[in-house]
């Protein structure tokens, strides 16, 4: 799966993307997702109301932003193994944004889903 998770606006075209790598990872595979947060300097103020679809001026091309909490929901078949929130100056459009990024370590859980994130981590 090569794509990006936070381009797919649909609840049910994630929830295929879901499936689809929960079918195709190892059972000792491990799936790195990063993504951009809510918080995010550029992204973030893009959200209009309670929605987290977004699209971005410049390229005229929608995501969805993400809290860590609605990656744990969506991603309830996985054990997260870390997660790590970063916090730091980015370029984007030619300009500097405090960019807000998520990053999640995951593997397949066939048993119960044990999650041990620690969202207060701030790397740089």
């Amino acid at each position: 799966l090569h794509t990006a998770y936070r381009r797919q606006r649909q609840m049910c075209i994630r929830d295929s993307y879901r499936k689809e790598l929960f079918r195709v990872l190892k059972d000792d595979g491990c799936y790195l997702l990063s993504l951009a947060g809510k918080l995010d300097g550029y992204y973030g103020p893009l959200m209009r109301g309670d929605t987290r679809k977004i699209v971005d001026p410049e390229t005229d091309v929608g995501s969805v932003l993400f809290d860590p909490d609605d990656i744990v929901k969506e991603f309830k078949r996985f054990k997260i193994i870390k997660t790590q929130t970063i916090s730091k100056a980015g370029l984007m459009h030619g300009s500097i944004y405090n960019r807000v990024t998520h990053a999640f370590i995951m593997e397949k859980s066939t048993t119960q889903v044990n999650v041990n994130t620690d969202f207060s981590q701030l790397g740089s």
